[in-house]
């Protein structure tokens, strides 16, 4: 055998390995036919083909029940491939499954119509010569169109009866029953994710009629950038929380400091957009975290450019952490004779009491604080002793006092029932969304009625307005004072 049939032969080992793998697995299935997409970096898209084909083919199993998955959430941030991936795994499942029947619903019927063509040109693709490229036909060979089916939106492949349906909202399903639904970004805007009556058509549509159109043990797949904690995903995953699979993939993951596809979001676009886009918006279309803004306690915190200059005292407040699920809180605040509060600085951080300790100590030298309180939680004593202990060796600071104080109230309770004096009596910098992003975030999403996750920056914030007022009066005095410009 000559050295180019030895290479040849060796090509064809390979390429022959390739659509084996292909034929069994969607995340290589994609890799094989759009390799400069799929990219083995890109381990997002590996997560998302990995979620969509388990459940289908029922191999992620619910801890809680023992039984498959049949339901995947699917949340996205903008421009990542979603819809793209939407469409293979169409064409996959129809090539590897003789028995699938798909349904896909789209935004509107444009869209449903390209999405539909885009599975069928997918199937119909021709083979282009080149060993190391593959089409479809190049690793399910038996699969083709019905001659005679021309539509775009519903065709069957040969031997087959019904195989592909793609519609949308306002579309029809009638005639038609799948054994996979797929629902693609049913929100487009945000002045769709904020109109009540919107949310609510698409559902009633979701309940009323794509339910009915699933064959029994059937699957679904719901795709979509996040808008609200009312859009389609937000209401399933409160009604049925233990059916859904959840997949939720925001641009940039803080913990780790890595940006979820760097070439195709960059760490820079990423920053631009947050700057220019609502807070409530971004989050939820980038992070996929969600603000109910109807929902929202705090709806008009107050911001200023100059403080005044009859300031009391700078006076910082901590919550620390109680488990590792809370974050420590502590606002560095000028207080003025009125009982408005000026914050001047906020450090938030989950880190371990050997690194917050010893940076709390740091904050109140460099900011020159006359007194810190700190609540004297689980955590709080020795928390408070670890940092008057670096202030007054690593720093020689003796002119910041250290106090604890209990704290034995309902936190909720506090919290709602100062609301109106922090928005009225606290003023923050007007970067502070910038400045203090996991504080503005947290105090931003706090809501009036549900559960809320995270707690620690509004109770440290109303620990604030509890001070303040313990020492200058009640919250009536201080009222009597503010309008009177005392």
């Amino acid at each position: 055998m000559s050295k180019r049939e030895e290479i040849e032969k060796r090509i064809r080992l390979l390429r022959e390995k390739k659509r084996r793998e292909a034929a069994q697995s969607f995340w290589h299935f994609a890799n094989a036919l759009y390799p400069n997409f799929f990219k083995p970096e890109r381990d997002y898209l590996k997560v998302i083909c990995n979620a969509m084909e388990g459940i289908y083919f029922e191999t992620l199993i619910n801890e809680k029940t023992g039984k498959p998955y049949k339901k995947l959430a699917l949340s996205v941030p903008p421009s990542m491939g979603k819809s793209f991936c939407s469409t293979l795994f169409s064409a996959y499942l129809l090539s590897k499954d003789e028995d699938a029947q798909v349904i896909t619903v789209s935004y509107n019927e444009k869209m449903s119509s390209k999405f539909g063509q885009q599975v069928r040109d997918t199937i119909m693709m021709p083979p282009g010569g080149n060993p190391s490229e593959f089409v479809l036909g190049d690793v399910f060979p038996d699969v083709k169109v019905k001659d005679n089916d021309s539509s775009k939106q519903n065709w069957s492949l040969e031997g087959r009866y019904n195989s592909f349906l793609a519609t949308s909202f306002t579309g029809t399903l009638t005639g038609f029953r799948g054994k996979i639904g797929i629902i693609d970004d049913p929100v487009k805007s945000a002045l769709e994710a904020y109109n009540e009556n919107k949310l609510n058509e698409i559902f009633d549509w979701y309940a009323d009629t794509f339910l009915s159109r699933i064959l029994e043990g059937g699957s679904q797949i719901i795709i979509q950038t996040r808008w609200s904690k009312r859009d389609l995903i937000g209401r399933l995953l409160e009604l049925e929380p233990d059916e859904w699979y959840v997949v939720n993939l925001p641009a940039y993951d803080k913990e780790k400091d890595e940006m979820l596809c760097e070439d195709i979001m960059s760490r820079q676009r990423y920053e631009a957009l947050k700057r220019i886009t609502s807070h409530e918006i971004f989050m939820a279309n980038y992070q996929q975290q969600t603000v109910d803004s109807k929902n929202k306690l705090f709806t008009n915190l107050k911001n200023y450019e100059e403080k005044p200059e009859s300031i009391k005292e700078r006076i910082c407040l901590v919550d620390p952490a109680d488990t590792g699920e809370d974050s420590l809180v502590a606002i560095i605040a000028d207080v003025a004779h009125n009982g408005q509060a000026y914050v001047v600085d906020v450090y938030m951080t989950k880190e371990d009491m050997d690194i917050t300790a010893p940076r709390l100590a740091e904050l109140l030298t460099e900011h020159r604080v006359r007194r810190v309180r700190i609540e004297r939680n689980a955590a709080g004593r020795v928390f408070s002793s670890n940092v008057e202990k670096h202030l007054r060796n690593d720093h020689k600071n003796r002119f910041t006092t250290v106090e604890t104080f209990p704290q034995k109230k309902n936190k909720e309770a506090r919290i709602f029932s100062y609301a109106h004096v922090v928005e009225r009596d606290v003023f923050f910098p007007i970067n502070w969304r910038f400045k203090f992003e996991d504080y503005y975030a947290e105090m931003n999403a706090y809501q009036k009625k549900g559960k809320n996750k995270h707690d620690d920056a509004p109770d440290c914030t109303t620990m604030l307005v509890e001070t303040i007022e313990q020492e200058l009066g009640t919250d009536d005095e201080i009222l009597d004072k503010y309008e009177l410009g005392l």
